[in-house]
């Protein structure tokens, strides 16, 4: 959707910048490790990667024949057998067949893979890359993206389906168990940090813990001394899965190795590869790190004259029937930002916002540490996972104060809370007071013991007994921006609004309602963006319902929501083994995700596709245990019993 204008600029960028895109462009394909060495000055830049076999030139040269014979000759005398070509000249496919067939000297010795103008700019025109790509460039992205019908449909189904989420779990369980198969008496943080690694998505830590947390809640992970071990029948399923596999690709290891003269470490490596291309539905004769992999060990091996022949042996391995449904599996682990977007109205302005129960123990959490609650916890994630997918956080100013109102509240505890013992503290952790309960859970943390009184605590945050609402608004909202946390304006509410919050809301004091309804006019009017609205407040969530733009929900739903896609960053095509989880994982949960993707690509109806959307967004994974939700913060409604008690002196929303 944005080719054209990148192709004009990728083509017309001087030496240094076009560098920077290369790069980009690079790492978007699966290479890691990318450095720049010095050049001879001659119009190009050797590239390292963590493939040491290969040898990559950047080149802004217009003689791209001449330099790709002679930067292949360096390969060559280098003792390697791959070199690629990274060049922002157009080759057109009839030129460079024609090279090949006739004018490269150096046919069957060195492979060469070249990336043109025209592979640059259709790599980086995808979701996920665009930002960064005309960030790099210095241009400015249109907000509004361009989507069809089927792409929307697909994105709800990845982020919100039941289907999704539980072979995602299912997934993410088999991973944990293959790695404690392999590598018994991990620690539990030794063993998530390398599911995370193997995903290369730090946005997975989150649902991988969870995994990890229900694996030992069925015994099937047990801790002994410390270290996590599988129990015996979680290893015995992990092992006939492995011994089957095994079984399947011995059958196809003895056939490969026989027919192409191959020791079979060259064989495995084929067939591995291939299988990875297979489950992706990728091109054996494509420009992806796999396939690019490929055709390297063809390459090395002296196989380029049977290329044709060992495809086809390659697309019929008996150990490939597990890749049947390895693109669903592909399509869950490859969500980005990008799938959000598509989501909340297809807008690239996507904004964060939190109710008063969600803004304070954040920000409690930013100013002091966390609270080892499922508040604190909750609150922190939801922070962190803003963050990688560069997502604006913003406070709705009538909330500001209900913190404020809720803050002056706690200084009732002042006068009791030094005097009472350790166990009437310990259970005000519980406290429906925010402020109390975040206090009593960080006040024996060794940094704060004895150093922090509430009332300190109380007084970072503008809260005494002189101060008035006015002025300590003021100071969250400053604390709150210094946190890269915005505060935003809110309209006048709407009377039809205000009615049904008020019918839904019956027992809360009118203020409540009136900072409600005039947030919830906020999200009705302002139609350019999308908003993902965090709040234990059903009634809230009921007003937006139905809003494509809008997603509204618990913070623990808002987290698995985001959790769901990689990072805004640009994503490798190949940041994780799909052979590993297509041995281990639930084939008939891969099943019925995938039968949902190709339902997706054959329905022509805009109805049908609009019934899965809404179907996905309705159901909001609607299979998650009760248990993992987070019940309300606050005991009755938010801040309802509280502020009951108080004077409305809070200001009203403008």
């Amino acid at each position: 959707m944005y080719f054209s204008g990148l192709h004009r600029a990728i083509r017309d960028l001087e030496e240094k910048k076009f560098y920077d895109i290369a790069l980009l462009f690079l790492s978007c394909k699966g290479y890691q490790d990318l450095a720049i060495i010095d050049g001879t000055g001659d119009g190009g830049r050797d590239v390292t990667c963590s493939w040491g076999h290969l040898r990559i030139q950047l080149s802004v040269q217009t003689k791209w024949e001449a330099k790709i014979n002679k930067e292949a000759e360096a390969t060559r005398l280098a003792g390697k057998k791959h070199f690629i070509y990274v060049t922002n000249r157009r080759v057109r496919d009839n030129e460079w067949e024609g090279f090949l067939q006739s004018r490269y000297k150096l046919h069957g010795v060195v492979e060469v893979t070249l990336f043109d103008l025209d592979r640059i700019a259709t790599a980086l025109a995808l979701p996920g890359r665009i930002e960064t790509a005309y960030e790099r460039l210095g241009f400015v992205i249109n907000r509004k993206l361009s989507a069809t019908p089927q792409e929307v449909a697909l994105s709800n189904t990845l982020l919100f389906s039941k289907e999704a989420k539980e072979l995602r779990d299912n997934v993410l369980e088999s991973k944990l168990k293959s790695h404690l198969f392999a590598a018994p008496g991990a620690t539990e943080a030794e063993l998530l940090g390398n599911i995370t690694k193997s995903y290369e998505n730090p946005n997975i830590a989150g649902p991988a813990n969870r995994a990890l947390q229900r694996l030992r809640t069925s015994r099937e992970v047990e801790a002994r001394e410390g270290l996590l071990y599988l129990n015996d029948s979680a290893e015995a399923e992990i092992r006939a899965a492995m011994e089957d596999f095994l079984q399947a690709k011995s059958i196809d290891l003895k056939g490969i190795c026989e027919k192409y003269n191959l020791a079979e470490p060259v064989a495995d490596s084929l067939i591995s590869t291939a299988v990875e291309i297979l489950a992706r539905r990728g091109d054996f004769e494509g420009d992806k790190a796999h396939e690019v992999n490929l055709n390297q060990i063809i390459a090395e091996n002296r196989l380029g004259p049977r290329k044709p022949e060992l495809y086809q042996d390659l697309s019929r391995l008996t150990c490939a029937r597990i890749a049947l449904y390895g693109e669903a599996i592909d399509h869950v682990f490859s969500t980005d930002t990008f799938d959000i977007f598509r989501v909340l109205g297809q807008s690239t302005e996507i904004t964060v916002l939190l109710d008063s129960s969600v803004a304070m123990p954040l920000l409690f959490g930013l100013s002091f540490a966390k609270a080892n609650s499922r508040y604190g916890v909750g609150a922190s994630a939801l922070h962190e996972l803003c963050k990688s997918h560069n997502i604006s956080i913003k406070v709705p100013q009538p909330y500001l104060n209900e913190i404020a109102s809720h803050g002056k509240k706690a200084i009732e505890y002042l006068a009791i809370y030094d005097l009472i013992g350790e166990e009437p503290k310990n259970v005000l952790r519980s406290s429906g007071n925010a402020y109390i309960s975040h206090y009593s859970h960080i006040r024996d943390i060794p940094e704060f013991s004895g150093k922090l009184s509430l009332k300190q605590f109380l007084k970072y945050f503008g809260i005494t007994e002189e101060a008035g609402s006015w002025s300590i608004e003021n100071r969250i909202q400053s604390l709150l921006e210094s946190f890269g946390i915005g505060v935003v304006s809110t309209p006048a509410r709407a009377e039809d609004i205000r009615e049904k919050i008020a019918l839904m809301k019956k027992n809360d004091p009118p203020i409540i309602i009136d900072h409600d309804a005039s947030v919830c006019t906020y999200l009705k009017q302002k139609t350019d963006a999308g908003f993902i609205f965090a709040t234990w407040d059903y009634a809230l969530t009921a007003i937006v319902e139905n809003m494509s733009r809008i997603y509204a929900d618990t913070p623990s739903r808002v987290v698995d929501f985001l959790s769901m896609s990689g990072s805004a960053g640009y994503e490798s095509e190949t940041s994780f083994s799909l052979l590993d989880s297509l041995i281990y994982c639930d084939e008939r949960k891969t099943e019925a995700l995938a039968r949902r993707i190709e339902a997706i690509r054959s329905s022509e109806l805009a109805f049908e596709l609009q019934q899965f959307s809404d179907e996905a967004r309705r159901t909001k994974g609607a299979n998650i245990d009760t248990h993992e939700l987070l019940e309300p913060f606050f005991s009755d409604r938010m801040l309802s019993g509280d502020l009951a008690q108080l004077t409305a002196t809070g200001t009203e929303p403008t």
